[in-house]
């Protein structure tokens, strides 16, 4: 249902265009292109929803006001400070400073390319400019004003184009109350939007007490056209300027630090800049996260909807419920004295790693409600150490070689795991046991061993086709 619709999305934005060439188009073809234009149409949607809180968090929280505050209270400091220290023969003093979030509140312009779905068109931008509607940001008219009543001189270096858009900023600085809003005073681009000859022309004839902006490259630090790394590396080395020569300002929802999360990036498909994107943040996740995520994509998973994992010396109960993987239950397990190991065999101490199924559960005592096959000892149980029944359950009436069951209370409830089976290879292994821990230790000869009260919580949850997995590191469920 949701391609169908993306679909007949992506045809109506289309349609014009399509319907020149449609009727030389096979029906596979038409598709194949409605496909892509849907894919190009959501990824986009997707762009823009991201930014959902961006703009929600300009237009609502009183953070991004303080911030604001904070900001020009800096720069009235500031410009007290340069003047209380000016000398007779320095340079008239002057403040440069950006635009658009940086005095101007653009967001209804950006945020109506969610309400629409529309890509940017830089059309809509002129309209928007010229309409001369955007609201000051706040503290920001007050603070223009206070520099202007100082006697210092407002340069506004924005990357408005100074042939479509000047006469409508100018419009809208009037109304208002920005002061000094005249072509003298309004630098706008011209041929580039690298604002370094603009900011030369002004500090040639000016001291330049400070800069202002929402972007880095509103300061002069030569990080126009670089990519992230280096931007980061820049602000790094001039990080004793913030708050005095450079004010920056909070912009959640576009600028340069988006260009630069990989090159030429404003010319990449939506789904190009979705992936430059996610590939440019870092996540954490829990162990826990992180082990449902391996667990689930195990090959073990897609044979049982029940796991018992042993990672290092945690036991885990996992239970797949509606194609979701969840863990009931952990605790601290023992294993092999001499630890885990791939390729194990008789008598060596270890505890097979791999992944196996339970083959059934046993028990001195009777059935504790377990949905799992479920085998009383008898005083005639073993698992067998002989080479014709080798690594397999036999009622004898005579010793025979291998575990006489009867003869371990940590036998009191356990299970049979499914290790040297199909084929079973005499001299590898047998008895290999999820079992009650013993009095005073944890470690056994090649079992997994966990409280008893642990144990039989375990038979109560678990049933037939269940498996286990034990490894040294969770990295490794992936290999099982």
């Amino acid at each position: 249902m949701k391609k169908k619709f993306l679909k007949a999305i992506a045809f109506t934005l289309s349609f014009a265009f399509a319907n020149n060439f449609c009727a030389a188009e096979t029906l596979e073809e038409q598709n194949r292109r409605l496909d892509a234009d849907a894919a190009k149409y959501y990824a986009q949607q997707k762009i823009y929803n991201e930014n959902v809180m961006g703009f929600s968090w300009i237009n609502n929280a009183a953070e991004y006001r303080a911030l604001c505050y904070q900001a020009y209270n800096a720069v009235k400091a500031n410009v007290d400070n340069a003047i209380k220290n000016r000398k007779k023969k320095d340079k008239p003093l002057a403040i440069v400073l950006d635009v658009d979030e940086t005095i101007l509140l653009n967001t209804p312009h950006r945020a109506s390319y969610v309400d629409s779905g529309r890509p940017y068109n830089r059309q809509e931008w002129v309209d928007w400019c010229n309409a001369a509607i955007a609201q000051a940001m706040p503290g920001a008219v007050d603070c223009m004003q206070y520099v202007d009543s100082k006697g210092v001189e407002i340069f506004y270096v924005s990357n408005r184009h100074d042939d479509t858009e000047l006469e409508g900023t100018i419009k809208n600085f009037a109304k208002l109350g920005f002061p000094q809003a005249d072509r003298k005073h309004m630098l706008f681009k011209t041929n580039t939007s690298d604002k370094q000859a603009r900011f030369d022309a002004v500090t040639k004839n000016y001291n330049v007490i400070l800069y202002m902006g929402d972007s880095v490259g509103d300061f002069p630090l030569d990080t126009y056209g670089k990519l992230t790394a280096d931007r980061n590396s820049i602000i790094d080395e001039n990080q004793n300027n913030f708050g005095t020569k450079f004010i920056a300002f909070p912009n959640t929802t576009y600028g340069g630090w988006e260009e630069a999360l990989a090159q030429n990036y404003n010319k990449l498909s939506p789904q190009q800049k979705e992936e430059a994107r996610i590939n440019s943040i870092s996540s954490w996740s829990s162990e826990r996260m992180k082990t449902e995520n391996l667990l689930a994509n195990s090959a073990t998973a897609q044979k049982t909807d029940q796991i018992i994992l042993v990672v290092d010396h945690t036991l885990s109960l996992w239970n797949k419920i509606d194609g979701e993987w969840y863990e009931d239950f952990e605790t601290y397990c023992g294993y092999g004295r001499n630890g885990l190991n791939i390729d194990r065999h008789e008598g060596d101490g270890t505890t097979p790693i791999g992944a196996f199924p339970i083959l059934y559960s046993f028990g001195l005592g009777d059935n504790p409600g377990t949905a799992m096959t479920y085998k009383k000892i008898t005083p005639n149980s073993y698992l067998s150490g002989e080479s014709s029944t080798y690594n397999t359950w036999v009622e004898s009436s005579y010793r025979m070689e291998g575990e006489h069951l009867a003869d371990y209370y940590q036998y009191q409830y356990a299970m049979n795991i499914g290790f040297n089976i199909n084929p079973t290879v005499f001299g590898k292994g047998a008895a290999i046991f999820l079992h009650c821990k013993s009095v005073g230790k944890w470690t056994t000869s090649g079992c997994v061993s966990i409280p008893e009260n642990y144990m039989l919580d375990l038979l109560k949850k678990s049933h037939d086709g269940e498996y286990i997995i034990i490894v040294p590191k969770v990295e490794d469920i992936a290999n099982y």
